[in-house]
């Protein structure tokens, strides 16, 4: 429904207000530090006009954003689509070199693109999804079969997959 994006976050910005919490809306390109940790933001939607005017899919407004470590560098990439992958692989080219990705959308094959991995280059990927979601992830049942090649090409690359639904891990940054 057109509006529906900014009506949510007038309502998340009413809550946080409520509460009296802090928040920070990040820019594209910004760095912030956090302790030791450095945080740069590669993929800010501005306002996904595309949502407000009737179409899209809300996850094309999921930030992209690496968090740097003394030692390593992890990206999240939350439900990114396609459309934003494409756009940050453009902008940022060989600086998105990670060495942990958090595959875009539950790692399902309706987000992918494949200049965006190629540059993240990432050998240990970290997969939130479910058993059932893993099986549809290496089927064709939601891009078909470039979506589904162009993770398994992904996976490939890794050294090492860790799945939410195998547990929890800690990793040093």
């Amino acid at each position: 429904k057109p509006g529906m994006l900014a009506k949510a976050n007038e309502h998340m910005e009413g809550v946080i207000s409520a509460f009296g919490s802090e928040y920070h809306r990040p820019a594209l390109d910004e760095k912030i530090t956090v302790d030791s940790l450095e945080l740069h933001f590669v993929y800010v939607p501005d306002d996904c006009t595309i949502l407000n005017t009737g179409g899209g899919n809300a996850n094309m407004c999921s930030l992209i954003f690496t968090v740097k470590g003394k030692n390593q560098k992890v990206m999240f990439t939350g439900d990114a689509y396609g459309r934003s992958m494409q756009v940050t692989a453009w902008g940022y080219k060989k600086q998105l070199t990670c060495d942990i990705l958090q595959m875009p959308h539950h790692g399902l094959c309706d987000a992918y693109n494949a200049d965006f991995y190629r540059e993240v280059n990432a050998k240990t990927l970290l997969i939130p999804i479910s058993v059932a979601g893993d099986r549809s992830m290496h089927s064709d049942m939601y891009a078909g079969r470039e979506g589904r090649e162009c993770n398994l090409m992904t996976e490939l690359n890794a050294d090492t997959i860790h799945k939410a639904f195998e547990g929890t891990i800690e990793i040093t940054l």
